[in-house]
């Protein structure tokens, strides 16, 4: 017995039977998240190869990524300032962002009390981006 990736996200299933391989594609389906990325795991995932990369991969290929206008602001400034990539790289970054689903920056903060009041955007947005799942490195956000 074996499980297989397809391409789609779904999987397929084999079995060996009385000794007679049998197929049958698409037996179990993922359920597609809306998914919003932190900007410190987009700084990652530019800038390095590994964790970050690989998850920004996945939930652009077999996910819904929604991206705030926040973490876009934060993201140039931190690619540009202190990863030092080229201002034309970084445009580039942001299109491929934005070509997400965008989310535009809310109107208040959210009113969890977290440590860094600009984290409380970052949740604001999530939240008006109706993400099922917030992806971040960041202590404050992760004790939430």
């Amino acid at each position: 017995m074996a499980w297989r990736r397809l391409w789609s996200g779904a999987f397929s299933f084999e079995a060996t039977i009385g000794g007679k391989e049998t197929f049958y594609p698409e037996y179990q389906q993922h359920p597609v998240l809306r998914v919003c990325l932190d900007t410190n795991v987009l700084v990652a995932a530019f800038a390095t190869r590994g964790l970050c990369a690989d998850v920004m991969r996945v939930v652009l290929a077999e996910h819904q990524m929604i991206v705030g206008e926040v973490v876009i602001t934060e993201l140039r400034e931190v690619l540009v300032r202190c990863i030092k990539l080229p201002v034309a790289t970084v445009d580039d970054i942001v299109a491929l962002l934005r070509a997400q689903e965008l989310v535009p920056k809310p109107r208040k903060p959210s009113d969890v009390p977290i440590r860094d009041p600009h984290d409380r955007w970052i949740l604001a947005s999530a939240v008006v981006g109706r993400a099922d799942v917030l992806v971040t490195g960041d202590q404050d956000l992760i004790a939430v």
